[in-house]
């Protein structure tokens, strides 16, 4: 503010750039081709600075992002617009908390965040991001997975602990339930990180190597190893003040501690304007039994409106059930309240043959 001049940088441009991000450790590779970065003008007083960077991902997809910045008050506003990235570049990270056979599916995203820089959890968020033809394999060759999924975003804040959904919508998610003679089922098959269980594996195959012979030869080596020594008597210098000295300080600060109590959080906002869950069906099979039981509910439709965590809102549940039998249910409450819960739920013409 002192200097008689004005600074600013003018028309700085990148273009056509590769950035190949390997991790070696997991096994991930992210390829970006034409990476470009077009910067008409950096201003270092009050004037709006603006950058804009596009890039393409080899395994498909591409991003855009464009900043508009302000050096004097630090407000910005990002504008991001995601296409079709492909989801498979993911797999090496699943492997921490899954075990799986394949993974496949496309993200896009067009999302704005308002905000400042001396604040960024205090960001606005607002958008719409968009799954489509998720599947995932689990070992046993079965999958999950929906063909499109829509979430629109009306406002997301970390610091006032607010989430606004405009809307949810699920277009012909498909899953199934298997459950073992082990009482297991597939979802604990499938929530179980790779890595672990290799390793668990790997532990009581090096634990059962070990005889009961060999430990207590191990045992006596390392106590002939170690050379023993005579304990020497402390020596006696009398009374200390500066234990309770230290001890009376600590009190102290205990006691500071439990007057400064830690800031309160914000109460939860969070509330769905719209829900909407078409064309969707789920399989179960009970391997338990000599002959598998299998049962296929399909057509689930869920829709609700303005549905949050205190307020009571109305959720509808209809479903198919086989050789034309069919459910209705009607749910009234809050979440957060079970006591104002109220459920009608009506079966009609279910064939009770399925269930011998």
């Amino acid at each position: 503010a002192g200097l008689p001049v004005k600074l600013s940088l003018r028309n700085i441009v990148f273009e056509k750039g590769n950035i190949i991000y390997q991790d070696t450790k997991i096994g991930s590779k992210f390829h970006l081709k034409d990476f470009s970065i077009n910067i008409p003008a950096v201003y270092l007083e009050d004037n709006a600075t603006g950058v804009d960077v596009s890039l393409k991902f080899a395994d498909g997809g591409d991003l855009s992002v464009k900043v508009d910045a302000n050096m004097a008050t630090y407000n910005f506003d990002i504008y991001l617009n995601l296409h079709r990235f492909a989801l498979a570049c993911i797999k090496p990270y699943l492997n921490d908390f899954i075990t799986y056979k394949d993974f496949s599916g496309y993200l896009s995203a067009n999302i704005t965040i308002t905000g400042n820089i001396n604040s960024i959890l205090s960001s606005n968020v607002k958008g719409k991001v968009t799954l489509d033809k998720i599947d995932l394999t689990e070992k046993s060759g079965s999958k999950l997975g929906a063909e499109n999924v829509i979430v629109g975003i009306n406002k997301a804040n970390l610091t006032e602990n607010a989430y606004i959904i405009d809307s949810v919508i699920v277009d012909g998610a498909f899953a199934h339930i298997d459950l073992y003679k082990d009482s297991k089922t597939n979802f604990d098959i499938l929530l179980t990180p790779m890595g672990k269980s290799k390793t668990s594996t790997d532990s009581t195959a090096s634990d059962s190597t070990i005889t009961q012979d060999e430990a207590p030869a191990d045992k006596t080596a390392n106590i002939a190893a170690t050379p023993t020594e005579e304990p020497k008597p402390e020596p006696n210098e009398g009374p200390k003040a500066e234990p309770a000295t230290e001890a009376a300080s600590d009190t102290t600060n205990v006691a500071k501690a439990a007057k400064e109590k830690p800031a309160k959080t914000k109460k939860l906002k969070a509330k769905i304007n719209k829900l909407l869950v078409k064309n969707t069906y789920i399989t179960a099979t009970d391997h338990t039994i000599i002959r598998p039981f299998n049962y296929k509910v399909s057509a689930i439709t869920v829709t609700g409106q303005n549905i949050n965590y205190d307020t009571p809102c109305n959720v509808n549940v209809a479903a198919s059930f086989p050789e034309g039998g069919s459910l209705a249910l009607k749910y009234h409450g809050a979440l957060s309240n079970l006591n104002t819960m109220d459920i009608y739920i009506s079966v009609k013409n279910l064939v009770l043959k399925h269930f011998s």
